[in-house]
């Protein structure tokens, strides 16, 4: 079966989010897609973007986690290598193509030693319209990204931006 690259740099480092989020819109082989993301889950870093909150949400109930280009920062998350078929769950939860789309963009996997491998990854993005650059997250969503950040052991200089980010409540 083919695999692709994911990254994740919001809530879907969260696996207990992500989960929870599955099993309330019914999906089947949940147990199997987050085994898949826990075995094959890698740090890694989108360069030349930095991580914004401006995405609308209304199941969030304020603003989400998107990209903006930015040569001067990077963004840390997650790279997930999952069987194809589990795009399409990705997909669904990111609203693609009406609330985000996604392009491949070249990441660097962060592995032990130092060592690096470049490889293409979906990212998904918010899509223009729904953008408000004036939103701000609440603090549940942003403990969810920190949570997920912690558990995969993201740079502590990396979490103590995020932990800055000022939130609605």
């Amino acid at each position: 079966m083919n695999r692709s690259w994911v990254f994740s740099y919001g809530s879907n480092m969260d696996l207990e989010d992500l989960r929870e989020w599955l099993i309330r819109h019914r999906f089947e082989e949940i147990k199997r897609l987050i085994n898949q993301l826990r075995r094959t889950g890698v740090i890694a870093v989108l360069r030349g973007q930095r991580v914004v909150f401006n995405h609308i949400s209304q199941g969030r109930g304020g603003g989400t986690c998107n990209i903006e280009k930015c040569e001067e920062e990077s963004i840390y998350g997650i790279a997930y290598y999952i069987d194809e078929k589990f795009i399409e769950i990705f997909d669904k939860k990111e609203g693609y193509p009406i609330s985000h789309t996604r392009d491949l963009f070249q990441i660097t996997l962060i592995k032990g030693n130092n060592n690096e491998e470049y490889v293409n990854a979906w990212v998904y993005y918010a899509t223009p319209e729904k953008i408000d650059k004036t939103l701000k997250p609440t603090i549940k969503y942003k403990n969810v990204v920190i949570k997920g950040a912690k558990h995969w052991g993201l740079p502590p200089e990396y979490i103590k931006k995020l932990e800055k980010i000022p939130t609605l409540d």
